[in-house]
């Protein structure tokens, strides 16, 4: 019922605010049945600046979500809830471990690190980051300490020197 409510409300909000959608034959004649037209983009823009999320975008246009989505990664629509979008009140991102600014490549996804040094001693300062959840404990096969690994793979030694020590006492 919420989710109903919630449909008709964008779809309001596209026939009262947004001019009307063009008909199905209509969207075929302009766009060769892919794309969107211009006045579909720019209700695309209206209903982000207002906070809608893609697929109530989608479904107040007629469209597909990931046309949607697509659409606002390419036009810095994304982020969130938008309120009010200004392309031109861009601040340059920094890195995360030195703050020395970064040039990020358009079309790319957006760099958080200046070099991979900065990216690796920012990991190593922030072990219990969110997305670094797979740390796992396992003792050591030459000096029973208890250690922890982080990875999938499973790890018999704390160090390279006890794994050294094991294999040199083996021969």
């Amino acid at each position: 019922m919420l989710v109903q409510l919630e449909v008709f409300f964008w779809q309001f909000f596209v026939q009262t605010v947004c001019s009307p959608s063009l008909s199905s034959e209509d969207k075929f004649f302009q766009t060769g049945e892919q794309g969107m037209t211009n006045e579909q983009k720019e209700n695309v823009r209206k209903m982000r600046g207002a906070g809608a999320s893609y697929a109530k975008i989608a479904d107040a246009l007629g469209l597909s979500e990931n046309t949607v989505q697509s659409f606002c990664r390419r036009n810095n629509l994304t982020g969130g809830l938008l309120k009010a979008v200004e392309p031109n009140s861009k601040a340059e991102p920094v890195c995360l471990n030195c703050g020395a600014p970064i040039k990020q490549t358009p079309g790319y996804r957006g760099r958080k690190y200046c070099s991979d040094r900065c990216r690796i001693a920012w990991w190593n300062k922030h072990p219990t980051e969110p997305g670094r959840t797979n740390i796992r404990m396992f003792t050591c096969l030459t000096c029973k300490k208890q250690a922890a690994a982080y990875g999938k793979r499973e790890r018999k030694y704390c160090s390279r020197s006890c794994s050294g020590r094991s294999k040199a006492g083996s021969r």
